[in-house]
């Protein structure tokens, strides 16, 4: 297989080593998750690490690539790896954002529903 191309599998494996690292993250309620590379293994699929040069496990590069698609930053320092959400993406936080989107979507309906009685009240004076 050419190494430029990735098969579903390897999406879905990237994937779930996300989801993974979000419910780590979520649970905690921390923005940051610092993680001893030798430990990788025990938390992530072994079809998404590669050993690098140091001889410590890394991520592969399509693996790379899925956590920053879906806003996770990764960097590798010494024997430690690093999972930071640059917007923090706690459980507090993302109740705020969910309650955010609510209210918005509450002052959309009714502004929506004061539109249509003026319009249906207009109508009614023209008649």
């Amino acid at each position: 297989m050419d190494p430029t191309t990735v098969d579903f599998d390897d999406i879905w494996l990237a994937h779930i080593a996300y989801e993974t690292i979000i419910s780590i993250m979520t649970r905690e309620s921390v923005d940051k998750l610092e993680i001893r590379r030798v430990y990788l293994h025990e938390i992530l699929s072994e079809d998404i690490l590669e050993i690098s040069s140091d001889g410590l496990p890394t991520l592969k590069p399509f693996a790379l690539v899925h956590f920053l698609s879906k806003g996770i930053k990764t960097k590798f320092y010494d024997d430690m790896v690093r999972f930071s959400l640059p917007y923090l993406k706690t459980r507090a936080n993302m109740e705020k954002s969910r309650e955010k989107r609510k209210k918005a979507r509450e002052v959309k309906e009714r502004e929506e529903r004061e539109r249509l009685i003026k319009l249906f009240q207009s109508s009614k004076k023209n008649e």
